[in-house]
């Protein structure tokens, strides 16, 4: 009896939870016109790709969320971009799959064009135009400036540090330090693993040299990372400020390639081959 009324407490409170986030959700009325349906068939096979992926609506209306963000970025990008959250890319792969989606006219395609006004393509990292690093930085790029944040600052966009927070199994696990974006890979129960790498193509020089950010842009980056680092050796004491930044040269740096979804994330826009 206790069991079954500990069960029903826990159920109310996961349907309270799902439902306050959703109402505080920038994507409400989408996240409200998915798929009859899917939810089930995600919790069905997620985790047969997904090791040790959570199956709770909490972490379900999370990660759905977070895909809505990145067609949200590819919607406001002309190149491909990458998707940095393997727990936003379950949603997708179940979509993909999902029974009689074509019949029921549920099909994710028609879903994107309606909300975002483009079909957005997944495509397997092999068959992208672009390297994942690159199509990484498209997507942190479209992601600051469509949140309304310096293309070229410190700013963590919430779709990046997703796995982190949901603490997804073998997720990645980006964050900020010292003015630079960097990331680790997480073990099979969601915590992160080994130093923190800093990718070349999320460096803002890099941003700079492809043409993703102004040189204004960059130049204001600079102007507050001098700052910021002048700021903390005083406090400190020291003469030396830390930075984040690296080159190709640094062999703490990575390419960002083994930084995205496995499968690439998809890439949508213009710049996908259409």
């Amino acid at each position: 009896m206790l069991k079954h009324i500990s069960s029903k407490v826990k159920q109310i409170w996961i349907n309270y939870r799902y439902q306050h986030h959703l109402q505080r959700s920038r994507f409400q009325m989408q996240l409200e016109d998915l798929p009859p349906g899917l939810f089930e068939h995600w919790q069905q096979c997620a985790p047969q790709e997904f090791h040790g992926i959570p199956r709770d609506a909490i972490f379900f209306v999370r990660a759905a969320e977070g895909l809505m963000m990145f067609f949200d970025f590819v919607s406001h990008s002309d190149r491909p971009c990458g998707l940095p959250s393997k727990a936003a890319d379950s949603i997708w792969h179940a979509w993909l799959s999902l029974p009689n989606a074509a019949q029921q006219g549920l099909q994710i395609e028609s879903f994107c064009q309606r909300y975002f006004g483009r079909e957005i393509p997944h495509l397997e990292a092999e068959r992208m135009p672009v390297a994942m690093s690159d199509a990484l930085a498209n997507t942190l790029v479209s992601a600051r400036i469509r949140t309304g944040h310096d293309p070229a600052g410190a700013y963590l966009p919430l779709l990046f540090s997703l796995d982190r927070r949901l603490k997804m199994p073998e997720g990645y696990a980006y964050r900020v330090k010292d003015n630079g974006v960097g990331y680790q890979d997480m073990d099979g129960k969601g915590r992160a693993i080994g130093n923190l790498s800093f990718p070349v193509s999320l460096d803002p020089f890099y941003l700079l040299s492809v043409g993703l950010i102004s040189q204004s842009a960059f130049d204001a980056y600079r102007t507050e990372k001098i700052r910021r680092e002048t700021s903390s050796s005083y406090s400190s004491g020291s003469s030396c400020g830390s930075s984040s930044s690296c080159d190709a040269s640094d062999s703490g740096c990575a390419d960002g390639g083994s930084c995205g979804s496995s499968c690439g994330g998809g890439c949508g826009g213009g710049g996908c081959g259409s």
